[in-house]
């Protein structure tokens, strides 16, 4: 079967065909990169959060300025005149199993990259005939089967921001195998899964350990936010096997640790504003992990691993709550009281984190009755919660009830939380709809936070006599 390219079946001059749809462009604009697209298509890849030129893979930056291009159009109208039969757009139905065909046929190169091009786009559209005609089990086979043949050369790439740059100083590629089309072609296949609408046996047909390594590998190396889609996915409908279970936590290339180096790479690039697609994305497959008790454990270990991972999840908080109200600032809340019940490093680097206090009362009857007991519960660890996470009680004779940390430090916050209305809040909260254990937790909270408000009895006066 010949090779799909852009004039199959229209006999439109390459010239007018967009290299995004492969289709002839109505609107067509010049970026700065100097290729011309058609509006629609470019600006559906802007969306997505990319800042290249999709043909040369130049920086264009988030927001480029869009030219039109009024000589193609004006070409394109003159062959449009003079071709009408071919002008019209074609009356058949679009032929998927024709462009799956050429995915499957041709193994590398271009034509794979534009095929799965033209099918994104399609799907994209939202156009219900579209769906209708998608053969969605055997796409799905073919794509499965697409990333798990590139799952063996993964540990052979390197780690660089330049994916193209070889490690050795010479004309052997035999070590890099992956070109930079078969990465783009990856990322459209993703991309692809992660717009079907995937029920339980295709999501587990993707839990297979070869696809998953694929999948960290993306998210580790290109950042990709249609792959943190497809874990959240995968994460919430699937039980997976033992060798997925090690794909998705091993310490360094697996799943969880590649989606905080998603997280860290989307926040960072955007500076002190909310991560955008990326942070979300992130944050949905990591809460879908921490949410499953079979991974829960794993995602604790991911957060300790690099202290990064949790200043992350810290500073995010309040620019959730700015940006996104409650659903955001509940997962982050969920994945740190995880974090401070079930960790003595991760209690102790919550509690030393300047935001990590004000952020969370800041929480408190601001967002929602769920977020509410989980601010509750990171504030208890952090103010009450003894060293073995066994016990759910402080003794109220202990005159430091959180061993964790020294007496200065555990007094400077209590303190702290005390100047920032702590109290005030927490009473609100006890007289609401709440469980028996928050609750409790207030009430130990309480406790603790009346040492530091009663009468002849400061932090600083503690400290001085303390020096003595």
């Amino acid at each position: 079967m010949p090779s799909f390219n852009m004039s199959d079946n229209s006999g439109v001059p390459p010239l007018f065909m967009c290299p995004i749809s492969l289709c002839m462009m109505e609107d067509p604009v010049t970026l700065p990169s100097g290729i011309t697209y058609d509006r629609p298509s470019v600006e559906k890849w802007l969306r997505e959060g990319k800042s290249t030129c999709p043909v040369t893979m130049s920086v264009i930056g988030a927001n480029p300025n869009l030219i039109p291009n009024h000589m193609i159009r004006g070409l394109i109208l003159d062959w449009q005149s003079t071709n009408q039969s071919q002008a019209a757009p074609p009356s058949q139905p679009i032929s998927f199993r024709h462009i799956m065909d050429n995915i499957a046929c041709d193994a590398t190169g271009s034509h794979r990259l534009a095929s799965l091009k033209r099918l994104r786009f399609l799907i994209e559209s939202g156009k219900p005939q579209n769906s209708s005609l998608i053969p969605q089990e055997g796409l799905v086979a073919l794509l499965d089967s697409f990333l798990r043949d590139q799952a063996k050369y993964m540990n052979h790439n390197p780690s660089s921001p330049d994916l193209k740059t070889n490690n050795n100083n010479n004309n052997d590629t035999s070590s890099n195998p992956i070109d930079e089309e078969t990465m783009e072609s990856l990322e459209e296949a993703v991309s692809i899964l992660a717009l079907l609408h995937l029920n339980r046996a295709d999501l587990e047909l993707l839990s297979n350990p070869q696809a998953l390594t694929t999948i960290a590998w993306l998210l580790r190396e290109r950042a990709s936010i249609q792959a943190a889609t497809l874990v959240e996915r995968i994460a919430t409908e699937c039980r997976m096997g033992a060798e997925a279970m090690e794909v998705i936590t091993s310490p360094s290339k697996g799943v969880m640790g590649s989606l905080f180096s998603l997280l860290l790479h989307h926040h960072r690039g955007n500076g002190s504003s909310w991560g955008g697609a990326g942070c979300e994305a992130g944050i949905r497959a990591l809460a879908a992990l921490q949410e499953d008790p079979s991974t829960r454990e794993w995602v604790v270990k991911a957060m300790v691993e690099k202290e990064e991972r949790m200043g992350v999840l810290i500073e995010l908080l309040p620019k959730a709550r700015k940006k996104k109200g409650y659903y955001y600032s509940e997962k982050i809340l969920g994945l740190l009281s995880t974090l401070c019940l079930s960790s003595q490093a991760g209690r102790a680097f919550v509690r030393a984190h300047p935001l990590s206090l004000p952020s969370v009362l800041r929480t408190l009857l601001l967002l929602s009755d769920r977020a509410n007991e989980l601010s509750v519960t990171i504030l208890w660890c952090l103010l009450c919660a003894p060293s073995s996470s066994s016990s759910s009680s402080i003794s109220s004779s202990d005159p430091n009830p959180n061993p964790d940390v020294g007496p200065d430090a555990h007094h400077a916050l209590a303190h702290e939380a005390s100047r920032l209305g702590a109290s005030q809040k927490l009473l609100v909260v006890a007289q609401m709809d709440c469980s028996t254990m928050t609750k409790k937790r207030i009430k130990d909270l309480l406790k603790e936070l009346t040492r530091f408000t009663s009468p002849g009895h400061s932090f600083h006066n503690n400290t001085s006599q303390r020096r003595l």
